[in-house]
């Protein structure tokens, strides 16, 4: 497992973010969350802003664009959105040796 408070951390699908996801924001190095609603984008800004975490941030965008540099994050959080994880191993931005958390009750 990698070390949490050093990891670049993708939160894949967050929504409006849950407990998990700001605990993760609270304890990493850096967290980004993506999802393709930008309503609950912006609640997850505030959320992060309330808390004072200047290193986190949440995205309005598609995860398949591939807008981050080659072996970007070390972790990747999903909850219940990836149905076939393939999706993510073929992802630019995503470390060889990248670790996931995840829960998809449809996997």
């Amino acid at each position: 497992m990698c070390s949490l408070k050093d990891a670049y951390v993708l939160d894949l699908g967050c929504f409006a973010g849950n407990d998990l996801s700001l605990w993760i924001a609270e304890n990493c190095a850096d967290y980004t969350g993506i999802d393709l609603s930008e309503q609950a984008i912006k609640v997850l800004n505030a959320k992060l802003r309330e808390r004072g975490l200047i290193h986190a941030r949440g995205c309005a965008q598609n995860f398949l664009a591939n807008s981050y540099p080659d072996n970007h994050f070390d972790l990747v959080y999903a909850y219940s959105v990836l149905h076939n994880q393939g999706c993510i191993s073929h992802h630019r931005g995503i470390a060889s040796g990248l670790e996931t958390w995840r829960y998809d009750n449809l996997a």
